[in-house]
């Protein structure tokens, strides 16, 4: 038996959850879980090292799996491209993803004459705290909702950045995403996104307060090489790490190898 987790179910419960009997249950399902596998299999290996930690599961028996992009579906439009939005998100809403930090920093830019498009993808769109926030600060932020996988390339390459405001993250495809098709990408400085964006490099890190977030797009937005370059290296980053047919390989190694025990 393989028992695979996108992220810890243990460390999101603790988070999310006031109710202590619900962390105490999320970390005894998992523990029983990771006990009674052939191999466990966990998207970082900084959740590797905590499933060591907390519960006592020989390293030998872990597998780090992370997620997988489509690079050849998810990629950067050689045609020239007409950018209808400054920024894009994509995702849920909630405590985790820090979305109000995000639309009080928009409010901060708009107080400096500058106006930020942001586009929102996901079932953020129906969140209507967020929905009432913009429209009594008069924000340019347009809701679409969910959209089909293979079109979402089509809207990152409409935006001029990426942005991922959370709290913390587990190993965020939507950031993997937008990096393969070589947006520039800011990202705050919590676990599971600075695991992937080295500042100044493959993205831009800030912090999770609203100061933080407005200074990064303001200076993203405005430096257009900036842009360009990181860009180009994060395309490179998620090519080389994360391609379909490396995270298949790796998939068909931890198969081949419970088989034969």
């Amino acid at each position: 038996m393989i028992v695979r987790c996108g992220y810890l179910y243990s460390i999101f419960t603790e988070r999310y959850s006031h109710n202590e009997q619900a962390v105490v249950g999320a970390y005894c399902f998992e523990r029983n879980a990771f006990e009674a596998a052939d191999i466990c299999v966990v998207a970082t290996a900084r959740d590797r090292d905590r499933v060591v930690e907390k519960h006592s599961i020989a390293k030998k028996k872990i597998r780090v799996v992370p997620n997988y992009v489509d690079v050849d579906t998810f990629y950067p439009f050689k045609e020239p491209r007409e950018i209808l939005f400054d920024l894009i998100f994509v995702g849920r809403s909630g405590p985790q993803k820090n979305l109000s930090s995000l639309f009080k920093a928009l409010a901060q830019l708009k107080k400096q004459n500058q106006k930020v498009r942001l586009l929102m993808i996901g079932n953020c769109s129906h969140d209507s705290k967020l929905i009432e926030i913009a429209e009594n600060k008069q924000l340019s932020v347009k809701f679409v909702g969910n959209v089909p996988n293979d079109q979402l390339p089509d809207y990152l390459n409409r935006a001029a950045a990426f942005i991922i405001p959370s709290n913390y993250e587990g190993h965020p495809k939507a950031l993997l995403e937008a990096m393969s098709c070589a947006l520039p990408c800011i990202g705050t400085d919590v676990e599971g996104i600075r695991d992937e964006i080295k500042h100044r490099k493959t993205g831009y890190l800030c912090g999770t307060d609203s100061e933080s977030i407005a200074d990064a797009i303001q200076r993203i937005l405005a430096d257009k090489s900036l842009q360009h370059e990181i860009g180009e290296n994060a395309r490179r980053y998620i090519k080389e790490n994360y391609s379909l047919e490396r995270i298949l390989k790796m998939e068909l190694d931890v198969i081949r190898e419970v088989v034969t025990l």
